[in-house]
């Protein structure tokens, strides 16, 4: 899903695949919701209170994600953030 807008606090996105912000996150984003492990989430998630990846999930606290950030499930079941250029390599 390609998001293009503001999701305000206490709003959700939920999706059953990937999810690409174009603008500011205050809410929840669900990215792979029936499952999905290779589902990625990527954009300025800095302000987001809490972002999912198929059943790991992860609270965003003081950070210093940028709208270059990229969100997803590793081989350790660990969310990782890296860069967007590192998304070709991921998938």
């Amino acid at each position: 899903m390609l998001f293009l807008g503001n999701l305000h606090r206490g709003a959700t996105l939920r999706t059953t695949g990937s999810i690409f912000v174009m603008g500011t996150v205050e809410g929840l984003l669900i990215a792979g919701a029936l499952g999905d492990q290779a589902a990625v989430i990527v954009g300025d998630i800095s302000r987001a209170a809490q972002i999912r990846i198929a059943d790991t999930l992860e609270i965003i606290d003081k950070n210093s994600y940028t709208a270059q950030t990229t969100s997803y499930i590793d081989d350790l079941h660990a969310l990782v953030h890296g860069k967007v250029p590192e998304l070709s390599k991921l998938r």
